[in-house]
């Protein structure tokens, strides 16, 4: 067996550490093909939710193929304001939010597969429209936010 210069076991070692610092580094999901959906996520508690309940691989990130896996989503919002990234649960089916009060609008469009919709708040709930125009499957919506004489509220 031939033995190995200086040069030689210098380009070794670097090969190595090369190869196992880029096996070892820890994928955030941004640049792969499913990849973190939390940059669409603009309230930290809703995300901080979300990934609590989705994150299958507790990395940090919910990824596209995480999200695709949600059906059934039933969330104490007491302290969320904004629904924004609700859109990457793609194959959502049913929906509860329960004490809806700092929630404004919800925009669930993006949600073409939702059935079922429950919204419960409170005398002090604040919403005033909900978009489900593009929600063509769904079958049962129950709301149980009171409306103040002040405003109408809209669902549409």
């Amino acid at each position: 067996m031939p033995s190995l210069n200086y040069n030689t076991m210098k380009k070794i070692c670097f090969i190595v550490f090369a190869l196992l610092t880029f096996a070892c580094s820890k994928n955030n999901g941004e640049n792969s093909p499913n990849g973190s959906v939390n940059k669409t996520f603009t309230d930290q508690e809703f995300l901080k939710q979300c990934l609590l309940l989705f994150d299958i691989n507790n990395d940090g990130h919910i990824t596209t193929n995480e999200a695709a896996k949600v059906k059934s989503i039933n969330l104490n919002i007491l302290g969320i304001t904004s629904f924004e990234g609700i859109e990457n649960f793609v194959n959502l089916e049913e929906l509860e939010l329960n004490n809806a009060e700092n929630i404004e609008n919800i925009d669930l469009c993006g949600n073409v597969n939702l059935k079922k919709m429950t919204v419960k708040g409170s005398i002090n709930s604040v919403l005033n429209n909900i978009n489900i125009t593009q929600c063509k499957t769904i079958e049962y919506i129950y709301l149980d936010v009171p409306c103040s004489n002040e405003k109408e509220r809209w669902l549409t």
